[in-house]
């Protein structure tokens, strides 16, 4: 499902929007990075054939109140193909077929709202999450190889709205706070939405 431009610049200019009224609202400020796993979801064709990837990103919050965050925030994911999966599933194993290529990657671009679910965060804390924003799905041509022939799939791009619901922990170092938490990412994109789950670890620092 594809978007006009204006509205994915739209967005951003919200964001920053957003961002400048809390700055001027002498609100606490926290950036943040975090790494960890990401696991394909939906459709079943995107779980059954590619792997467990590896999800990176960071951002920038704001507090409207003791207990909600507001960010903005950009991950990175990746999925290597499941070569295996995918021959074993078509009944190509073992009579000398490859496949090589075809890593899928997701970049998305969220608003979120972080409310803890206690008011002590001098102690390990729960908290709930919630975004909208933009999700962009990619994957490079996969190459199909037998006895010296090389077949392509040609790769594609897709852009959509995207939706985020997780939860949870953080624990606090000074004046900074570690955090493990975890997502269920949706994309509305054409036909069927794509869905994954990202585990991240990270660090959040207040500035």
């Amino acid at each position: 499902m594809s978007y006009p431009k204006h509205l994915f610049v739209s967005f951003i200019v919200f964001t920053l929007l957003v961002a400048v009224y809390q700055t001027n609202a002498q609100s606490t400020k926290e950036v943040f990075f975090n790494a960890g796993a990401a696991i394909p979801s939906k459709p079943e064709v995107f779980s059954d054939y590619w792997k467990m990837g590896f999800n990176v990103g960071g951002g920038v919050g704001f507090s409207i109140s003791k207990n909600t965050t507001l960010s903005g925030s950009i991950d990175y994911s990746s999925f290597g193909i499941d070569e295996d999966g995918v021959l074993k599933s078509n009944g190509l194993s073992n009579i000398g077929v490859s496949i090589s290529g075809g890593t899928a990657s997701i970049l998305t671009i969220m608003g979120n709202a972080k409310i803890l679910l206690t008011s002590d965060a001098s102690n390990i804390a729960p908290y709930i999450v919630g975004g909208l924003g933009f999700f962009n799905i990619s994957s490079n041509d996969i190459k199909i190889a037998y006895m010296g022939d090389v077949d392509v799939l040609e790769g594609s791009s897709e852009l959509a709205f995207s939706l985020l619901l997780g939860a949870g922990f953080q624990f606090p170092i000074g004046n900074s706070s570690i955090f493990l938490e975890g997502n269920y990412h949706i994309g509305f994109t054409e036909g069927s939405s794509t869905a994954f789950f990202p585990i991240k670890v990270g660090l959040r620092m207040k500035i």
